[in-house]
């Protein structure tokens, strides 16, 4: 074990969180039968190099597996609780768990477009991390779609904003892995991303359908987004600095003074094929919408829908 490794991991993951908040460890037995202790340390407290030490050696000389909650938690929390969703705090970084050997899974995360920040081998598959510039504080729900849109793109486990990780530097002890220990490959820890550059991992928000007649429109016919007034939001927001990731771009959101707390991080994206909107605190946003705030009047463009051509 290595109690400086551990420690550094930690320190980077957790360096922008502030606040009344706890980093909390766990120990996990792989036989799941027995009591899984926990320790809620608050953020910069100097007794967590002493936590550390004490988790490591449950870790190596009585096989419990190492873990830390990836968000922190509230205060307040008992020795015999981990933290379930609504205990959450603050995500300091985007995650995935790919169970499959390491090769193959490295292999599908160098042809992601956001390559992470720090990559760890946990005894069988890998762990990836993805840190954030600004931590999430809200939206829970939202931040939990993205967590299972990002497994899914790289075939890895359906995970929570709760959810708990094998320590670095600590053994994976359960019976299959043979005791081998878990370590970082990757290590990028400049390597930080606003969290609407993920947006185009969500599905693209589409109309609702109008009810229609059948002598009033045929499917052909049915309206479109003008294009033209799409085409000059985006120059829009190209012109305020927005940077471009496949067909979205990503920013502070238009509506940001309704977030609680005067968050401003970039939580927004523009989908420049559909002309809608999403936040990871507002949610979808139509164009119509995002026209006010910006001052555009869409009849100078000819109008919300594009112009039939029948």
């Amino acid at each position: 074990m290595c109690l400086s490794e551990a420690r550094e991991f930690l320190n980077l993951l957790f360096r922008k969180v502030q606040g009344e908040q706890c980093l909390t460890l766990t120990a996990i037995h792989p036989d799941r039968d027995r009591a899984s202790p926990s320790r809620h340390i608050p953020v910069g407290n100097a007794a967590l190099d002493n936590v550390l030490e004490q988790l490591l050696v449950t870790n190596s000389e009585h096989g419990y597996g190492a873990y830390f909650g990836v968000a922190t938690r509230r205060v307040g929390l008992s020795r015999w609780q981990r933290g379930g969703v609504s205990e959450v705090v603050n995500l300091p970084a985007l995650f995935v768990d790919i169970d499959r050997e390491p090769r193959e899974a490295l292999a599908d995360l160098k042809r992601f477009p956001v390559l992470p920040s720090v990559v760890v081998f946990s005894g069988f598959g890998i762990h990836a991390y993805w840190l954030l510039k600004e931590p999430l504080k809200e939206n829970v729900g939202r931040t939990n779609q993205l967590l299972s849109a990002l497994a899914r793109r790289l075939h890895g486990d359906s995970l929570t904003v709760a959810q708990c990780m094998r320590l670095p530097s600590s053994y994976n002890t359960k019976p299959q892995r043979h005791h081998t220990l878990c370590q970082v490959n990757v290590w990028r820890p400049d390597v930080t991303y606003e969290v609407a550059e993920f947006a185009q991992l969500l599905p693209v928000p589409t109309p609702s359908p109008r009810k229609q007649t059948p002598t009033q429109f045929s499917v052909a016919s049915a309206p479109t987004v003008n294009s033209a007034l799409i085409a000059a939001v985006a120059d829009s927001f190209r012109e305020r600095g927005y940077r471009r990731r496949e067909s979205w771009l990503n920013g502070p959101c238009p509506f940001s003074h309704r977030h609680k707390r005067g968050d401003v991080h970039r939580s927004f994206g523009f989908n420049t094929a559909t002309g809608y909107g999403y936040c990871f605190v507002c949610g979808t946003i139509l164009l119509r919408d995002l026209c006010g705030a910006l001052g555009f009047q869409p009849a100078y463009y000819g109008g919300l829908l594009a112009a039939s051509t029948a």
